[in-house]
């Protein structure tokens, strides 16, 4: 306990220099776990992306602003060459979002569940519609929940399925650039607002956003020529854009969030150093005090481990509350890791006393300052 009192009596010494660091570490553990999860989301989405087909499938995506393409400019494509034509809708409800897929759509796009069924197997239901989550709300739902949609039209929905990983794709929504990046450079719950993944699509009068049309086609073929028709009119892509598009983007996030980091980490870390060691030298004549009063080196190393151990207390306190209570973010295990990062950091930090303190015995201070 008087170990912990002194340590607590060198961290008030140095209060405001204290303050400034613990703050640089916490933006540091803030923006370590920022780049850990973004980059992480871009790969799970992307091996989602690729093992479930989509990135092999022939069609094109239309921004259409809303309205369904042309019965004219699908006459102009070759004879039997459209599979079929996917339309999906978005509608916030609260604090959730939701993604309406068709029915043939399901079809193709199928991930790995941890629980429950897919949509493909589920029968229609006007009542309650299925919906699958993403595993980062699995501790707010479970199989067979009813989820209120409309309370106005009396819609409700059924959870049926939990996807194996807390991400998702919302590829019937990928007319716009942002919402390329919101579907694959965004692809965390520690990034988005929590997701429903929709069954059917919604009726009209719940699609509060553009909808998207998928022209799917049943030869490759008929891609370029399609492509090359809509682009008169439409922003088109195909499904392999998309996933380029988000490629791009979390590549982009990633940059621009490291230089950011490894400067905060730096300034942060010699901050760190300068007030550690600065904290030693001035309380030399102090360590020699305690060393006549019967502590060993070995105690004065672990009075300053524990001055340590304070920084990271704070650290992670001040951290927790701006990432849960004030970001309102959920942690995953990306997270843990930069926290264990820092930590790790710290701690080697506390080798600094340890090194001065063998160079300058405390008996020898003693004397000097006498």
């Amino acid at each position: 306990m008087k170990l912990i009192k002194f340590s607590y009596h060198l961290f008030c010494k140095n209060l405001l220099m204290s303050i400034i660091i613990i703050i640089q570490l916490v933006a540091s553990t803030l923006l370590l776990s920022d780049i850990l999860v973004t980059a992480n989301s871009y790969f799970v989405t992307v091996d989602e992306y690729v093992s479930s087909g989509l990135s092999d499938i022939n069609g094109i995506i239309v921004d259409n602003g809303g309205n369904s393409v042309p019965e004219r400019l699908l006459n102009k494509l070759p004879e039997n060459s459209i599979d079929y034509c996917e339309l999906g809708g978005v509608a916030y409800l609260g604090e959730y979002t939701l993604y309406g897929y068709s029915n043939e759509f399901v079809n193709d796009y199928i991930p790995e569940l941890s629980e429950g069924t897919w949509l493909n197997e589920c029968t229609d239901d006007l009542k309650d519609i299925p919906v699958v989550i993403p595993y980062s709300l699995n501790k707010y739902f479970n199989i067979g929940d009813i989820i209120d949609i409309d309370s106005k039209n009396g819609l409700t929905g059924k959870i049926v399925g939990i996807l194996k990983t807390s991400y998702y794709c919302t590829f019937n929504n990928g007319g716009t650039e942002l919402n390329t990046k919101d579907m694959l450079g965004k692809a965390d719950e520690s990034f988005e607002i929590p997701l429903l993944t929709l069954y059917n699509y919604l009726p009209n009068e719940f699609v509060s956003t553009g909808m998207t049309e998928a022209i799917i086609l049943k030869n490759s073929s008929d891609l370029n020529e399609s492509y090359k028709l809509f682009s008169n009119y439409y922003y088109v892509r195909t499904f392999s854009d998309v996933l380029e598009s988000g490629k791009e983007d979390a590549y982009a996030r990633v940059r621009a969030l490291g230089p950011i980091f490894l400067t905060l980490s730096l300034v942060s870390l010699f901050g760190m150093i300068g007030c550690i060691a600065i904290s030693t030298y001035k309380n030399l004549y102090f360590y020699s005090i305690l060393y006549l009063c019967g502590a060993s080196t070995k105690k004065c190393f672990l009075i300053s481990l524990l001055y340590t151990v304070i920084y990271i207390v704070l650290t992670l306190v001040v951290f927790f509350v701006i990432f849960i209570f004030v970001m309102q973010k959920s942690m995953c295990w990306l997270n843990y890791i930069a926290i264990i990062a820092i930590i790790m950091i710290l701690l080697s930090l506390s080798l600094i006393p340890y090194r001065i303190l063998k160079k300058n015995p405390p008996i020898e201070v003693f004397k000097y300052k006498r």
